[in-house]
């Protein structure tokens, strides 16, 4: 027993103070979590892995590798499908930790070289498995803090490896881990947190740690030495936390997010709250500001939207936008018609539309895509996806899109893996609209039909930009973001965007969802007094103007991609560009009007 201890305790140490010590240079970066393409290749590697790592271990009579190889290798496990199993955060953190952290530490531990070099041996017969390193694991880590964070999950439940949103997201189902959390695992995770800032989220996250510290089987020795860490981190986050939010009087600063209320001694809420508690003053824009101006406010909006994602909203967030577009309270009472902008194609067969708001313009095209439009799509992106957030543009041709360009001159928005797609090849050095060549003939056949549902010249030359089709794994999100650069605000085009002197900016976004997502992947609309997510379905397509009519930016649909959750999101985005639309959308001169809903003679 003082062997498996001393291995168990060489572990935990060496897990907490990496994570403490180690950030990203992109908070929102989670590497192979986000990948699920190679956590399916990574978890096949790992059942062929771990079988003949059994196989060595009968061979030889070594304790470390015997222990290893008894609490790493599960046969039940074995039989999951790759697919499925993967779909699961908590199965993920088990697998990414296994490679990052423990197969390198089992290495140092064996001292026997034979038994080294034979293992070592198949290892490097891997290709994913032998890439995984600490840095994975950080990754992954931060990706489960984002998730708890935003959704506010249920530590209760997540450390029995229990994902639940119902109250959320309609017609889901909570969702099981092969594996529970352990206490050193809680430690980890909320030291994570509390070094990313989230000072409410990792008292969170530890208080469940602090009974099941006594209750997990485990040695007297470990048992110790974790209640003492846990007893330690327990205090210094209520101090933190409720010494800054006393400060403060404000949901968040510039390094800090905290719980709408102050905590007592089990970081419970307190019986007793202040005033700007109960009166909700924290969460008042208006009444904050001075304690989120520093970085304008920047920190608070990205947590602002992730917030919404698990329905947590605040108040008087269209104070930030800067804008003079008049913000209209609506009663969010959805509606259903049916489209077809005077078109008698389109009225054999008009477009099912979900109004959501009118001012601005959101709304949601059901069914606009079939199942072989998506198969078509997932399946051409697939394989030009990469682990390095590469592109392959036009099949041949690579660039990096780590740092996705969200049209500010002030900040980038860090997408996931992504892939770009020009159904139409055009000649790139004069505008020849006649002389194209049709590359994909059903991504151009989509490209029509939104022409039709959008009422936008999608398919002309400098009319829409390429298809960008994006991977969304666990935890993937997207920073909160307006689509449009600002060109037509005269913002200063660099080489990237230089095209948007032909083109102008972007008008219309189509996001079409592209797969089912078990959990999560919402969109969030958070600047306005109301406040709009729309939840991913297949087969489905999201659109909204970006710019008012007279060519300026409209701040009200900034907006961000909540984290993935369970499974993966698959989404296709089209945008839309301003100058060719001079017909159906013309300039208004004047200023600070949006364009209108659609009038009643396109519908039936």
């Amino acid at each position: 027993m003082k062997h498996k201890n001393e291995y168990i305790v060489t572990l935990f140490i060496c897990c907490i103070s990496f994570i403490t010590n180690n950030t990203s240079a992109n908070e929102f970066d989670f590497g192979l979590m986000e990948s699920e393409p190679l956590l399916q290749k990574l978890f096949i590697e790992n059942n062929i892995f771990l079988n003949k790592l059994s196989v060595i271990s009968t061979k030889h009579s070594d304790r470390d590798l015997q222990h290893f190889v008894k609490t790493e290798f599960n046969t039940n496990v074995t039989q999951i499908p790759a697919d499925v199993f993967v779909q699961h955060p908590i199965n993920v953190f088990h697998l990414i930790k296994r490679y990052g952290l423990f197969i390198k530490q089992l290495f140092n531990q064996i001292k026997s070289k034979e038994i080294v070099e034979k293992i070592k041996t198949i290892y490097e017969e891997t290709e994913i498995l032998k890439t995984v390193n600490q840095e994975d694991f950080t990754k992954c880590v931060n990706a489960i803090v984002v998730m708890i964070h935003s959704y506010e999950l249920d530590m209760n439940k997540l450390r029995d490896g229990i994902i639940d949103i119902q109250h959320l997201q309609r017609e889901t189902k909570p969702f099981k881990s092969v594996n529970k959390l352990s206490t050193s695992e809680l430690l980890v995770i909320a030291q994570r947190a509390e070094g990313r800032g989230l000072l409410g989220t990792a008292a969170n996250i530890i208080k469940p740690a602090l009974t099941l510290v006594n209750e997990e089987p485990m040695d007297a020795e470990l048992r110790k030495a974790l209640k003492k860490r846990i007893a330690q981190f327990k205090r210094e986050i209520l101090i933190k936390h409720n010494g800054y939010l006393e400060k403060t009087q404000s949901v968040a600063t510039d390094k800090y997010v905290f719980n709408t209320y102050l905590l007592n001694e089990n970081l419970e809420k307190r019986k007793k709250q202040p005033k700007y508690v109960k009166e909700n003053h924290m969460i008042d824009v208006i009444k904050i500001v001075d304690s989120i101006k520093d970085d304008g406010a920047s920190k608070f909006k990205t947590d602002s939207m992730l917030k919404t994602c698990g329905g947590k909203t605040r108040k008087n967030m269209a104070y930030l936008r800067n804008s003079n577009l008049p913000n209209v309270p609506e009663n969010r009472t959805h509606k259903c018609r049916h489209l077809h902008h005077k078109d008698p194609y389109s009225k054999l067969g008009p477009f099912k539309l979900e109004i959501l708001h009118h001012e601005p313009f959101i709304m949601i095209f059901h069914e606009i895509f079939t199942e072989e439009d998506t198969d078509f799509l997932v399946d051409w992106a697939r394989p030009r996806l990469s682990r390095e957030r590469e592109v392959v543009e036009d099949e041949d041709q690579k660039k990096t899109k780590n740092e996705h360009l969200t049209r500010t001159t002030t900040r980038q928005v860090h997408k996931s893996v992504q892939a770009w797609m020009s159904s139409r090849i055009f000649n790139p050095y004069t505008y020849s609209p006649e002389n194209s060549i049709v590359k994909y003939p059903r991504a151009e056949k989509i490209s029509e039909r939104l022409e039709k549902a959008v009422n936008m010249n999608v398919t002309n030359q400098y009319s829409s930009e390429q298809y960008q089709i994006t991977s969304y794994g666990l935890g993937g999100l997207c920073e909160d973001h307006n689509d449009p650069y600002g060109y037509n605000e005269g913002v200063e085009l660099n080489e990237a965007n230089k095209e948007l002197a032909n083109t102008g900016d972007i008008l219309g976004t189509v996001m079409g969802w592209l797969s089912d997502t078990p959990a999560g992947g919402a969109t969030s609309f958070f600047l306005g007094d109301d406040q709009i997510t729309i939840w991913p379905t297949k087969g489905a397509a999201g659109f909204w103007f970006g710019l008012s009519s007279d060519g300026k930016r409209d701040s009200s649909v900034v907006h961000g991609g909540c984290p993935v959750l369970v499974g993966s999101k698959w989404i296709m985005n089209k945008w839309v560009k301003s100058f060719n639309q001079w017909d159906r959308y013309p300039c208004n001169r004047e200023q600070f009007v949006r364009i209108k809903p659609w009038e009643d003679q396109r519908y039936l």
